[in-house]
């Protein structure tokens, strides 16, 4: 049980950091660039934030089984 837990905690570091990353990439968007740069950039960052996010929720959240028949 005691692995599980380290395990979780290890991965959601590295995706803390990705998330991290992603949210200051996504800032830096909003620095004087060509329109069609700006707009590529934000929407790829905020892709990741979300995948970041849903990978977090994934690895915390329990998800429950219906019993088996």
């Amino acid at each position: 049980m005691a692995m599980k837990t380290l395990l979780k905690l290890i991965l959601s570091f590295a995706v803390l950091g990705l998330l991290g990353f992603c949210g200051f990439g996504f800032l830096a968007t909003f620095e004087p660039n060509p329109p069609a740069t700006q707009w590529t950039f934000r929407i790829a960052y905020g892709a990741r934030l979300v995948l970041c996010l849903l990978a977090l929720r994934m690895v915390w959240l329990r998800r429950k089984l219906p019993p088996a028949l």
